[in-house]
């Protein structure tokens, strides 16, 4: 669903396909996380709606259809997102937010056209951005709320159990409450440093730090995969040549590189890997 280049950049490459049948394709040991360029989660409610077969291999497979095709946007976009708790997909489309809980057959519209979507840590809302605002929209229908106003490009958010909401933009990483109070901007592109954009940032257990990407200008630089303390605005560089990264408890970090998605053990407190990568199978988003 990203846009994303080899090296987890963003590209101009076309989002292609008219039709909307996603089907997701998940490794079981992941817990609740997915790939979609960047990834996010679904396995583990799956798991629960039956027992546990004597053998088994370690992919789950879903599909889903839509009635809407997805956005035609070039680039850097995602149209899925999955709450915590696996038990709703929301799903962006040319004209209007799809929720499909996972317990019914058909999905529902239930809200306006938009992109980048995130679920609040009870899925209770869809944060999505429409042309003007990053907005929320109630996961079981209603009214949309204005969070913070914004016409630039947007690049993911990620949504703290406290309600805090740390998003990006073309602008840089922005901190809002999700009430739409107390709008700060953590950080910006430093343009010296060929930094192009901040994105698809995510928080860490605990709450107190964020994963985010750095895009560079340069179309020959790596993306490189950084950490962020909200309290003190201090930075570290977690990978480089990697990009769009989710943690998956108890300790891995799920990421893109060139060669495709990886995993590797992530220590999120320290803020640092160990070990070797390992190539992830079966994580992905087809759209067709």
């Amino acid at each position: 669903d990203q846009g994303n280049s080899e090296d987890g950049s963003i590209t101009d490459s076309p989002i292609a396909t008219p039709a909307a049948h996603r089907s997701i394709r998940i490794p079981a040991a992941a817990g609740i996380a997915l790939a979609v360029g960047l990834l996010a989660g679904l396995a583990g409610w799956t798991l629960r709606q039956r027992p546990e077969p004597e053998s088994r291999d370690n992919t789950i497979r879903l599909a889903m259809a839509f009635a809407d095709a997805p956005r035609d946007q070039p680039y850097g976009i995602t149209n899925v997102a999955i709450s915590p708790d696996g038990a709703r997909v929301a799903y962006a489309s040319k004209t209007r937010l799809w929720i499909r809980r996972m317990d019914q057959k058909d999905a529902a519209a239930v809200g306006p056209a938009s992109m980048d979507p995130f679920f609040s840590p009870d899925g209770a809302w869809v944060a999505v951005f429409d042309p003007s605002a990053l907005i929320k929209v109630p996961a079981d229908g209603g009214p949309t709320t204005l969070i913070a106003a914004t016409t630039d490009r947007p690049a993911g958010g990620t949504w703290r159990h406290d309600g805090e909401i740390v998003f990006a933009t073309n602008a840089g990483l922005f901190q809002v409450s999700s009430d739409g109070q107390h709008l700060r901007l953590l950080a910006a592109p430093d343009r010296s440093k060929r930094e192009r954009l901040y994105a698809w940032p995510e928080f860490l257990p605990g709450g107190r730090s964020i994963l985010f990407t750095i895009v560079s200008t340069d179309s020959e630089g790596d993306a490189v995969l950084a950490a962020m303390d909200l309290e003190t605005l201090e930075r570290k560089v977690v990978l480089r040549g990697a990009s769009s990264a989710r943690y998956a408890p108890p300790g891995q970090l799920l990421y893109q590189t060139r060669t495709g998605p990886k995993t590797t053990a992530f220590d999120p407190k320290l803020l640092e890997t160990s070990g070797d990568a390992t190539d992830v199978q079966g994580f992905d988003v087809l759209v067709a």
